[in-house]
């Protein structure tokens, strides 16, 4: 028996809009992907800025934490303050001594750059993850996963001050002992940008390596009926 055009007609409907939910969900893949890719990207330079600030030495040149930021000096007198601050470190007073304002100024801008690229890093997975979520286009399945990411960035902030820390206090060093940070804190804080990143990266190449099972097509158009 033919079938009729009115069923045919329904089928096509039916077959629109099952390829029209399926490009969306294709769009909606791609466009977390490619969020996920930026934020790795700025992971990564933010690896290779703490390499350099460790490089530098410049990790405890500022003695403070504050989740909301640090701000930056402009005036000399807020300058006289932040150095005094790192005067009376255990760095300064065992390594530094010699060490005037201007030299400190450069080490103080990479740490406070360093810090502040973390908070960055931040936002720039919180807003748009509010965002993508508050319009429905977190693919099913991925909101644990990026909760689990977001938590683990959050945690990085607390553990690297945890790490600074341990370089700030006399009393973690010996008459001659050179201040440096706990290298099991570093380890710490080296380990969990790994573990973010390895956790993320299968994630984000399985949104954007679309499987062809998974595209997008339409129905073919229904065969005219027969004569």
């Amino acid at each position: 028996m033919l079938a009729s055009p009115a069923a045919e007609g329904g089928s096509s409907a039916e077959g629109d809009a099952d390829a029209a939910a399926a490009a969306r969900a294709a769009r909606n893949r791609r466009l977390v992907g490619l969020w996920l890719a930026t934020t790795a990207g700025a992971v990564f330079a933010m690896v290779v800025l703490g390499g350099v600030t460790r490089l530098t030495r410049s990790g405890l040149s500022i003695v403070e934490w504050r989740p909301a930021g640090e701000a930056l000096p402009f005036s000399d007198a807020e300058w006289e303050v932040e150095f005094a601050k790192y005067r009376a470190s255990p760095e300064f007073q065992r390594v530094n001594s010699g060490m005037d304002l201007e030299e400190f100024k450069p080490i103080y801008l990479m740490e406070l750059a360093h810090r502040q690229w973390g908070r960055a890093i931040g936002l720039l997975f919180i807003l748009p993850l509010g965002g993508l979520a508050a319009a429905g286009r977190i693919p099913p399945g991925l909101s644990g996963r990026l909760a689990l990411l977001g938590a683990l960035g959050a945690a990085q902030g607390g553990i690297g001050w945890w790490m600074v820390k341990s370089g700030l206090q006399h009393e973690n060093f010996g008459e001659h002992a050179i201040p440096r940070v706990s290298p099991y804190r570093l380890a710490t804080h080296v380990r969990g940008s790994v573990v973010g990143w390895v956790r993320e990266t299968p994630v984000r190449r399985r949104l954007l390596s679309e499987e062809p099972s998974e595209r997008p097509h339409r129905n073919p158009p229904p065969l005219p009926p027969h004569s």
